[in-house]
């Protein structure tokens, strides 16, 4: 059990790390979307050359922002939770509903993993292409997107093995490890 939770604790840090870079690119996607869509906006009024490409990339960033952005908020323990209500339960009861939500989280990034990554996989093995002006390959923004749905599915992973370990040590009211 010991190993167990040693390798948990290795793992929740890793996840940390890989969050805070996860946010960072998110933060720079979003920054670069906003600078490509303010030029594509400018270039338009002025009559100058436009980025035709540009609601494709945006397309792609806002998938991987959003993916990306999940996992980092599960992390940062920023989520919505309807806290005004949480907060009267007692602990115990609080520790159910966030094994709850963390189950219910688990199994439905587990769904749309497992769709998503058999979508991809066929538009690799047809060569799908987006209709539009870059025609880009359907699985290389999809790939990336997965990535990001993959780091969501195990930062639920960690916070259930942090949230089980807080109860066996007997800390089931406690926000940390949540």
């Amino acid at each position: 059990m010991r190993i167990v939770l040693k390798l948990a604790e290795s793992g929740w840090h890793l996840m940390e790390r890989a969050m805070s870079a996860a946010a960072w690119i998110g933060n720079g996607l979003l920054l670069a979307l906003t600078a490509i869509m303010l030029w594509d906006v400018v270039a338009r009024r002025a009559g100058l050359v436009t980025m035709l490409f540009a609601e494709e990339l945006g397309s792609f960033a806002v998938g991987l922002i959003c993916a990306m952005g999940a996992a980092y908020t599960l992390k940062a323990d920023k989520h919505i939770r309807a806290f005004i209500i949480y907060q009267r339960f007692s602990p115990r009861t609080r520790y159910w509903i966030d094994m709850l939500a963390i189950a219910v989280g688990l199994v439905y990034t587990t769904i749309v993993i497992q769709t998503f990554g058999k979508y991809i996989l066929t538009a690799f093995q047809f060569g799908r292409l987006f209709a539009g002006t870059l025609s880009t390959p359907v699985w290389i923004p999809g790939f990336v997107m997965l990535i990001g749905l993959i780091l969501l599915w195990l930062m639920w992973v960690v916070l259930a093995v942090r949230k089980i370990r807080g109860f066996a040590a007997g800390d089931s009211g406690s926000r940390e490890g949540t």
